[in-house]
């Protein structure tokens, strides 16, 4: 029988895949959105970084 501390490596060893293409997959693509709506980049070219000014706009833009 194995003891506790091998099925603890054991069991990490099949969840870190899993939770390494969730960081992957789900927050670096949420993390970089945020970080290029601090910014003026229309999708080409270079940008600037501007703070939050653009949600300043938004919310206090009448719709």
């Amino acid at each position: 029988m194995q003891s506790y501390r091998q099925n603890k490596k054991t069991i990490f060893m099949l969840v870190a895949p899993g939770y390494a293409f969730f960081l992957l997959a789900v927050l670096f693509p949420i993390g970089l959105s945020f970080y290029y709506a601090l910014t003026d980049w229309s999708g080409i070219g270079s940008f600037n970084y501007i703070g939050f000014d653009n949600f300043q706009r938004a919310l206090g833009d009448r719709v």
